[in-house]
């Protein structure tokens, strides 16, 4: 519980931050972060998974961080195994456009990101498939 409280705190902390990509790495928390933004408004949607099933919600215009509820282990292993059968790590696909997606997992002390949103660049079907799959947790 103890590390649940300060991983909610770090994490409350470094999203308001203002490099908390890289701030997130130093976790040892395996988290799968993913959203889109962009767009006239500049909003940011972002929703943060971790290795223990809390769903949080992060609203970067209005600086707002929900819980939203807390996944079955089953789902979070199938996720994250998604995740590995994909290769996400070795994938190198950086193209936002004026509204983008991403996904970036953060696992072992490590981060990865896949952005997209250029009609003419879609990133390979599996990230695709993972990004819908992770949307779907959302409803």
């Amino acid at each position: 519980m103890k590390n649940f409280i300060s991983f909610l705190f770090a994490v409350a902390f470094l999203l308001t931050s203002c490099h908390s990509s890289k701030n997130l790495n130093s976790t040892s928390e395996k988290v799968i972060l993913f959203g889109n933004g962009g767009g006239f408004t500049g909003q940011v949607i972002e929703y943060i998974l971790d290795e223990n099933g809390t769903f949080m919600k992060n609203d970067k215009l209005k600086s707002e961080l929900t819980i939203m509820s807390t996944l079955k282990k089953s789902e979070i292993r199938k996720l994250f195994k998604e995740l590995e059968s994909i290769q996400f790590d070795t994938i190198n696909f950086k193209h936002p456009g004026n509204t983008y997606y991403f996904i970036r997992s953060n696992t072992d002390n490590t981060s990865h990101e896949v952005v997209w949103g250029e009609p003419d660049n879609l990133p390979p079907t599996g990230v695709i498939q993972l990004y819908d799959l992770l949307i779907s947790k959302t409803k």
